[in-house]
């Protein structure tokens, strides 16, 4: 019966406070994930539209010998998706590979990497560059034969 004895505790608001903590730890990720999302697809934007600018000329030749809107959308969407595919790949291949080695000389044990992040990473970074390709791709369409001949 001598309370001094004894101590009662509410784990209540230990677990609040650690699920505020989880809170805000998903928070940051996914805040740093989406501000990856956005520099890569912006990068991808630039080179797509760097190439369209490029290869005016070439654009023009083709929708002067019949090639479609859609044909030339196409083709440049098609080139920065592989172009984030191969980004994607890479990416995930030395994150992986320097990623392992890292946490195993900070004693920090194996991997937590399951065989379908890298997949869906892949995945993602292929769905960025086709949605930040459409704009360029639709710049490249619009030319008209006669003024990409033109361009120089």
């Amino acid at each position: 019966g001598d309370g001094d004895f004894f101590i009662v505790e509410n784990q209540l608001e230990v677990i609040r406070e650690r699920i505020a903590a989880s809170i805000k730890s998903a928070l940051v990720t996914i805040s740093l994930g989406m501000l990856a999302f956005l520099a890569g697809g912006i990068g991808i934007m630039n080179v797509t539209l760097a190439t369209v600018f490029a290869r005016t000329r070439e654009i023009g030749v083709r929708r002067a010998i019949g090639a479609s809107r859609r044909d030339i959308m196409l083709q440049f969407i098609v080139e920065a998706v592989m172009l984030g595919l191969i980004g994607g790949v890479l990416g995930s291949a030395l994150g992986y590979l320097w990623g392992v080695p890292v946490k195993v000389m900070l004693g920090m044990g194996g991997s937590p990497v399951k065989a379908w992040m890298p997949l869906v990473a892949v995945f993602i970074a292929a769905f960025t560059a086709f949605v930040f390709a459409i704009y360029p791709a639709w710049v490249a369409a619009g030319l008209k034969p006669a003024d990409a001949l033109r361009a120089e």
